[in-house]
């Protein structure tokens, strides 16, 4: 199920910025040199060698090699674009996070702090495939200075007389 939007409105300012936060640490882009791994009769191989732009992360729950990437806990789309949460709860594998580079298969990852429990990644609408602008993988803890937000949907108003609900108000 997907969060409401109310809490992607207050979901930056409800962060309270930690020491062990990891934000924005993937390398912008990646050189990378490929390949071809056998040759075909007929053929001649073009190696090529090239820098690929950062495009995406994937959590994982332990070491990406041995583990299958976590699918966010909550996803948001509004006007500034798609927004992804995890919750992470305590595991003694720990979480890592795998920086994904464009036009490649090639990818590096690092274990997250210990404490991490929470990640974010905005991604860039102006771009038809996932592209992140930013993201951080922190302790979350809700700020106790953030007024509550307002509801998404307003209640209905009660009905007029003489009219009765169906099944009890919406």
């Amino acid at each position: 199920m997907r969060a409401p939007l109310t809490a992607a409105a207050g979901l930056a300012s409800c962060i309270a910025v930690h020491a062990a936060a990891t934000t924005d640490a993937c390398p912008r882009e990646l050189n990378v040199k490929q390949a071809v791994s056998a040759e075909i009769a007929g053929w001649t191989p073009l190696n090529q060698q090239d820098d690929y732009p950062f495009a995406r992360i994937a959590i994982y729950r332990g070491p990406p090699a041995g583990s299958t990437r976590l699918v966010p806990t909550s996803e948001i789309r509004n006007a500034t674009g798609l927004h992804d949460t995890w919750r992470l709860p305590k595991d003694p594998a720990g979480y890592w996070v795998q920086c994904q580079y464009g036009n490649t298969t090639a990818v590096v990852a690092r274990k997250l702090d210990d404490d991490a429990d929470f990640c974010l990644a905005d991604y860039d609408p102006r771009f038809t495939t996932l592209v992140v602008k930013h993201w951080s993988c922190l302790p979350w803890q809700p700020s106790k200075t953030v007024p509550p937000q307002k509801p998404a949907v307003q209640p209905a108003a009660a009905p007029k007389e003489g009219l009765h609900w169906v099944h009890g108000p919406p």
